[in-house]
């Protein structure tokens, strides 16, 4: 307050009586929060609570979350700069292998892999105490949640995931307590609470202790391409794999969180503590993945040399994609996988496929949901989504769902229903290079993301909007057609305009007929900077030689 110009208000914004209201001034935005009592009618200031918003910051993180949605639409940079493994990822594999063992109950465990081995932790309890004070109002608030909530806090006890802390010795000094929330999926009515391990507490958060690993994951678009390779699809899920990789029991106190014994809210908060490693911890992925991985190597044998390799090649995190050639490969192929993974107490379940012949020799319990009660013989096979990708397994063919719901018509609303066309194989390519040019134009003539977007773009996008639902009459064949004595080629064409420039690579098979599926394809707007045509055929090639070598690996070409 020693500058109280800064403070004047340049706007003001109010709402109803007793809500909040905001001024803005030259520090950025101020929300005055006024906690009002009424009283006979009358509204007497409490408290006041004054918080200001950084625009730049929110800004920033936008421009942050458009880079990375940029490289993920740029796989082809991978091939520039192999990552190798830093001095952190080859800490956190020894410390894996020192550390990973197979217990009584065939899981595996793993020690929390801290970066120093004398890590020391201040006590934030009351932190913890804090959060989950304004938790359980907004649980009293909301019963849905509170039912959801608990729901999912018993599991993690009954299914052993987690433990009662008994008999608590104040000889343990190094402990750390892990606030949680709960969070909706987006597309299931499925809570999941998530512990967050990157609060910070005097500087300092439980994750910033940890070696995150290696990235062990699958490529997403090789797996995609291995699903398409062979006439027979099959897919699957591991049940709570990342549930399934124990913590010693002398790293445990590290990993304790406050709940409310049984639904009642308003008893004292008991101290538990997780006995797996657990969701919202950077080192999960690359634990949970060197557990499977040793599942596959520790229960290798001549028979199941080909599920191995699955483990190995075809997962992408917790999902299974693979194809076959015949149902009687798939077959075995499912019970071997099954067996192997629950070697290492990894459940493989919600299974499907396009073939009716694997399907029935499937358990029904371990068959996906929309198959469990479905008369295979006599009706069609129900629509699936393979890596985000909408398959209908009855017609085997890759099909296409618009966007619900016009976003606003601001630069930010642009972005956000490009972003939620999911395609990274590049199938309908041309269908969303024509936002991308509008989009373009946009940000050359608008500043703010929540500005209004021009007229004279508002119409090509108003069209472009109504084109869009014809998406729904695409239909891409997931078998590409290739077998092992066939004879296979791969096409490219690439091309490029003013405006843009596109890359197709399609798969051209020859056996008793000849036959042309599209595999992958790549479409870019022109840089802003002006570039001459040889210029841009020269950038188009470029990047159908870096396409080529993207999907040889993928595909086996």
């Amino acid at each position: 307050m020693a500058v109280p110009s800064a403070y004047t208000p340049l706007q003001i914004k109010t709402g109803p009586i007793g809500a909040p209201h905001a001024t803005k001034t030259k520090l950025g935005w101020v929300v005055w929060n006024l906690m009002r009592d009424c009283v006979g009618g009358v509204y007497p200031v409490n408290k006041i609570e004054l918080l200001s918003i950084d625009k730049s910051l929110e800004e920033s993180r936008l421009e942050k979350l458009v880079r990375i949605a940029t490289e993920i639409d740029f796989p082809e940079r991978g091939l520039d700069s192999k990552r190798q493994d830093s001095l952190e990822d080859k800490l956190f594999i020894k410390k894996v292998e020192q550390t990973i063992q197979k217990g009584k109950d065939n899981h595996y465990t793993i020690g929390l892999p801290f970066r120093t081995d004398d890590v020391v932790l201040p006590n934030n309890r009351t932190m913890v105490v804090r959060r989950l004070q304004s938790l359980q109002r907004r649980l009293l608030k909301y019963t849905k949640l509170h039912s959801d909530y608990t729901e999912f806090m018993e599991t993690l006890v009954r299914k052993g995931y987690a433990e009662r802390v008994n008999n608590d010795s104040e000889d343990i000094k190094n402990r750390w307590y892990i606030p949680h929330h709960g969070v909706y999926h987006p597309h299931k009515p499925k809570l999941r609470v998530v512990f967050d391990c990157a609060a910070k507490f005097q500087g300092i958060a439980l994750n910033d202790v940890f070696l995150p690993g290696p990235n062990l994951t699958n490529n997403l678009l090789g797996v995609l391409l291995h699903f398409r390779k062979n006439r027979i699809a099959l897919m699957a899920d591991l049940e709570a794999m990342f549930y399934q990789v124990c913590v010693p029991e002398k790293d445990r106190d590290f990993l304790r969180y406050l709940w409310f014994p049984g639904e009642n809210l308003q008893a004292e908060a008991e101290e538990y503590r997780m006995r797996v490693h657990l969701f919202g911890a950077s080192s999960l992925p690359a634990c949970a993945n060197s557990a499977l991985m040793q599942t596959a190597e520790d229960g290798r044998n001549d028979k199941n040399q080909e599920a191995v390799e699955a483990i190995k090649k075809n997962f992408y995190v917790d999902d299974l994609l693979k194809s076959v050639s015949s149902p009687s490969e798939g077959i075995q192929l499912m019970e071997n996988l099954t067996n192997l993974c629950a070697e290492g107490e990894f459940n493989l379940t919600k299974w499907s496929s396009n073939d009716k012949q694997v399907i029935e020799a499937i358990p029904k319990d371990r068959r996906s949901k929309d198959l469990q009660n479905l008369n295979v013989k006599e009706e069609g096979l129900p629509p699936e989504r393979a890596l985000g990708v909408n398959w209908c397994p009855e017609d085997d063919c890759f099909c296409f769902k618009p966007p619900t719901g016009e976003q606003p018509l601001t630069k930010r609303g642009l972005l956000a229903t490009l972003s939620s066309l999911y395609d990274p194989m590049g199938l309908v390519a041309p269908v969303i290079l024509p936002a991308r040019l509008i989009l373009q134009e946009t940000i050359k003539c608008v500043s703010g993301w929540d500005d209004l977007v021009p007229d004279n773009l508002l119409k090509w996008w108003k069209q472009w909007w109504k084109n869009l639902q014809l998406v729904e009459n695409i239909q891409i064949p997931r078998w590409l057609g290739i077998d092992c004595t066939d004879n296979r080629q791969l096409h490219v064409f690439a091309d490029t305009s003013e405006k843009g420039y596109v890359v197709v690579i399609y798969v051209r098979t020859e056996a008793d007929d000849v036959q042309c599926n599209i595999l992958y394809s790549r479409s870019r707007v022109t840089p802003l900077k002006r570039q001459t045509i040889p210029q841009l055929e020269l950038t188009a090639a470029t990047l159908a030689v870096k396409c080529v070598d993207l999907v040889n690996s993928g595909i086996g070409c």
